[in-house]
């Protein structure tokens, strides 16, 4: 890396201070990454936000004083431009589609591996949305366990798109579908925006609901 190469910059959010010296030693060991800050509650992670201003805030959603939702909820009423991945032990209907309704751009499970939360932050500052293979099945069910609200039969995807499309639902990044496809990952956001214009998806997850619910991912 360059001199001149800004580091990535990044808060940790948790009321647990074990996580959070598990999440600082493991991202210590990234030479692109500087983490700025920590905070054990909802109040002290928007003043770090304020005073540092981290490209990425790692953040839990239980928290003492208000959770991890209402935090990025103000954040984005702010207009903050640091990008939020919600770190939690919890996968269920009160917190996942709230907390990427509310402008979270990552859900990882605590449990995953430690490379896919580095993974996450590199992903979401390119304008990807993250989500781990756990959380792509939680909203995959969740969206069997709804009625269905439109066909999409009458959806036609080339072969390439198809293999993209059961890369993105398994839970892959950009940079995985690349490499498992030997394409480069500017053909894949290609891909992407092509599938996600065909299912009238505006993001990834929306697309992975989309697919599931069309038949043409099982």
């Amino acid at each position: 890396m360059g001199m001149a190469e800004r580091r990535i910059t990044v808060g940790i959010v948790d009321d647990e201070a074990f996580v959070r010296n598990a999440l600082r030693t493991y991202l210590g060991v990234e030479n692109d990454i500087e983490v700025v800050g920590e905070a054990a509650d909802g109040t002290t992670a928007l003043q770090l936000v304020a005073r540092h201003s981290p490209d990425v805030l790692l953040l839990d959603l239980q928290l003492p004083d208000f959770d991890g939702i209402e935090v990025t909820r103000r954040l984005m009423a702010r207009q903050e431009p640091t990008r939020v991945v919600v770190v939690t032990a919890h996968l269920s209907d009160r917190y996942v589609v709230p907390a990427l309704l509310a402008g979270a751009s990552g859900y990882i499970v605590k449990d995953a591996e430690p490379s896919r939360v580095v993974g996450a932050i590199r992903e979401v500052l390119g304008g990807d949305l993250c989500v781990d293979p756990r959380t792509t099945r939680y909203l995959i069910e969740a969206a069997g366990r709804a009625a269905p609200s439109a066909t999409h039969g009458d959806i036609h995807i080339t072969d390439r798109e198809r293999q993209v499309l059961d890369e993105l639902c398994a839970g892959s990044s950009n940079s995985e579908m690349a490499r498992r496809l030997f394409l480069s990952e500017s053909t894949i956001k290609y891909y992407l925006a092509n599938l996600m214009r065909k299912f009238g998806s505006r993001d990834r997850v929306q697309l992975v609901v989309a697919a599931f619910r069309s038949g043409l991912v099982t």
